[in-house]
């Protein structure tokens, strides 16, 4: 039986379990075009590797691509299509993130605060894309909630009653607690 077959197998019985299955039928769909049409037998091991570990991929992506592959081989090895599924060792997660964050230099802020200066107060909140720096928040200062109170005067943060310098120090004035 070719791959193609046993695909449109695998998706149909998975659809009628009551999945949507369209991601996957896409990576399936991907698959059978790198492995091409060949039979379901002569597939190996390093072609799948070839095809789950393409560069430029996260590893969220390599673990889903490995996942819906498995699943082929397993529904093609409960069905007696093959003695045994030619899958590669499970996947090693990196256990760090692919995002780098980037920090602004001292020199970068107080660009920003002498820019700041120059424009109008609201619209200078709206165009900070530097951490709030009060405690209850850990987002961007435009997009969180908590963070519409916050607002640039000179060089420091205000919140409430609170003076917070772009270094996330807090100074003497502690009028009133959060």
């Amino acid at each position: 039986m070719s791959l193609d077959d046993i695909i449109a197998s695998y998706i149909e019985q998975q659809r009628c379990l009551g999945k949507r299955f369209a991601r996957e039928a896409t990576i399936l769909a991907a698959f059978k075009n790198a492995v091409g049409d060949v039979p379901l037998r002569d597939i190996r091991s390093e072609m799948i590797s070839v095809f789950v570990n393409r560069g430029g991929t996260s590893d969220a992506t390599r673990h889903r691509k490995y996942r819906v592959v498995a699943g082929l081989f397993r529904f093609a090895v409960t069905r007696r299509f093959l003695k045994a599924s030619p899958l590669p060792p499970p996947l090693r997660l990196r256990h760090w993130s692919s995002y780098t964050p980037y920090i602004y230099s001292g020199a970068e802020l107080k660009r920003f605060s002498q820019r700041f200066r120059r424009q109008p107060q609201a619209r200078a909140a709206s165009s900070m894309r530097t951490r709030c720096a009060h405690s209850c928040c850990s987002c961007t200062a435009p997009h969180c909630g908590v963070a519409k109170r916050c607002v640039l005067s000179s060089e420091m943060w205000t919140w409430r009653n609170r003076w917070y310098t772009f270094e996330g120090q807090s100074s003497s004035r502690h009028a009133s607690s959060l």
